[in-house]
């Protein structure tokens, strides 16, 4: 049934499902609390939705407008996020914000931050008889506790490390290990998957920054644009290998395996759980999107 929006009718606006428009939206959640959440990815904005209550689609941070800024919901900016993931119990969540090469963290509050990727570019935002203004900062001077909100250019690369220090490109599916609050990330224009840790360190976890097609362990394994990943029960990741027009299904040792799969896909490049085993993917065909089902096994080899 239509939850919000109107087919083949773009717009940005909030509203009781047929008024509220939306532009290529992307990945929708169930959160824990049974709010759901999406990203609305051609509206640069993140919104939201109670069907318990039957209240009207918001927007729940992002203006419509494309940009990066950190700060309150409805003043922070992005630029076509593309995936988000629950974080914590606490009804935070971690965006990939697609093209500003970074994942940003939406409070429960929501106050939007910068989660990772490297900014060289810093300001900082202050309120001046209800106006608001940038004023350039050192990026030495730069703290992201102290920091409420921020905006510059970001800076696409292949950077491990601190969270706060390490870069991206083109970040586009994100899923999490409950086990161990890793995040796992397909960072797609690195041709790469990433994983962050609960200190908030970065890692590489396959793929080299060359886009490639090669099973193996780490950084010897080749990826092409991997679009989204998802986690199994006995946390294997599974892979949209897009630019491979395959499936690909690593473990946390990095070993890097391609499944055979009953038919061909084409350019999948979203991907979902169904039951216990059973893979939902969908496919950029040429001439229309198309949805496949698989039954796959979620045993470690």
């Amino acid at each position: 049934s239509l939850v919000a929006g109107m087919p083949a009718e773009a717009g940005c606006s909030d509203g009781m499902c047929t008024e509220a428009r939306l532009n290529q939206p992307g990945r929708l959640i169930e959160t824990r609390r049974g709010l759901l959440v999406a990203v609305d990815t051609g509206n640069h904005r993140i919104v939201s939705l109670d069907p318990r209550s039957g209240a009207a689609l918001t927007t729940h941070a992002g203006t419509g407008k494309p940009g990066f800024l950190n700060g309150p919901g409805d003043k922070a900016q992005f630029c076509c996020p593309s995936d988000l993931v629950e974080y914590r119990d606490d009804g935070s969540f971690v965006v990939c914000d697609t093209h500003n090469h970074a994942l940003r963290l939406i409070s429960p509050a929501q106050q939007v931050t910068t989660f990772a990727g490297n900014l060289p570019k810093l300001f900082s935002l202050h309120e001046n008889q209800g106006k608001m203004t940038k004023k350039l900062d050192h990026e030495s001077d730069f703290d992201a506790e102290q920091c409420t909100a921020r905006a510059g250019s970001s800076k696409p690369g292949l950077v491990n490390g601190h969270a706060k220090l390490a870069q991206f490109c083109e970040p586009s599916g994100i899923a999490a290990v409950p086990s161990t609050h890793t995040l796992v990330v397909a960072d797609a224009g690195n041709h790469c998957i990433r994983l962050i840790n609960i200190h908030g360190m970065v890692s590489t976890l396959a793929g080299s920054g060359v886009p490639g097609f090669l099973d193996g362990r780490g950084e010897y394994a080749r990826l092409h644009a991997p679009n989204d990943i998802v986690v199994c029960s006995t946390e294997r990741v599974w892979v949209a290998d897009t630019g491979n027009h395959t499936l690909r299904v690593i473990n946390f040792e990095g070993d890097v395996e391609t499944p055979v799969t009953e038919h061909a896909l084409v350019a999948p490049c979203r991907l979902a759980w169904r039951a216990p085993d059973v893979l939902v993917a969908v496919e950029e065909a040429p001439d229309a999107e198309a949805v496949r089902c698989f039954k796959v096994s979620c045993v470690q080899p």
